[in-house]
């Protein structure tokens, strides 16, 4: 991924993982790409990993969908490996989708405009809602398919650029398929004001 990734200022680009376990994902992606700790912006629900991350990134121990992030369109990619099972969530329009949908529509608010945004996804999880809902706010958006030996749940990455606007023109094509990620930009993205949890985990709620 990251050799594919051309970053135009490291110290005004930030970067988010929203599901970002102990942080080490984030960790190295900020380093192969020159953006500094400071920079590095992580969710997670787990309290251990979490705590586990505080050196590595700035990170909340909250639901991705919990969080609080001001300005929105702050982030200049954001790259997502959400979990995958069957549970339905309230997207960002107030409507019950797959888990990936509802990541993708939390997710799409927060990156800047033209910004670049990674989904790591099990192939048999890209349904046809899932790829509308990207191409819906991302344009040049392909499925990259991972080499055997590094899919051995037969995941693939969906990436493209945060477009400025919806585009309706996505419920009427597909996603291409490609076996390399393309070169892509990414741009300065806008200092966080805000990062903060605004809905207690269930853990919280249950103490």
């Amino acid at each position: 991924i990251c050799n594919s990734l051309r970053v135009t200022d490291p110290s005004k680009t930030y970067l988010l993982d929203p599901c970002c376990g102990d942080g080490a994902a984030l960790s190295t992606f900020g380093k192969q790409l020159g953006v500094p700790n400071e920079n590095l912006y992580g969710v997670e629900l787990d309290e251990g990993r979490a705590e586990a991350a505080k050196d590595r990134c700035n990170v909340l121990h909250s639901s991705f969908f919990g969080a609080r992030v001001v300005p929105v369109q702050s982030f200049s990619a954001v790259f997502a490996n959400p979990p995958y099972e069957n549970e339905i969530k309230q997207g960002d329009d107030n409507h019950a989708h797959q888990l990936e949908i509802a990541f993708l529509q939390t997710a799409a608010k927060y990156v800047t405009h033209h910004g670049v945004m990674v989904l790591h996804a099990p192939l048999d999880r890209i349904t046809p809602a899932v790829e509308v809902a990207f191409r819906t706010a991302f344009y040049k958006s392909v499925i990259v398919e991972l080499p055997a030996n590094l899919r051995p749940y037969r995941e693939a990455l969906l990436v493209g650029y945060k477009s400025p606007q919806a585009d309706k023109a996505s419920y009427f094509s597909s996603l291409q398929r490609v076996g390399t990620m393309p070169v892509m930009t990414v741009p300065s993205g806008n200092a966080l004001k805000h990062f903060s949890q605004v809905v207690p985990t269930d853990e919280e709620i249950e103490r």
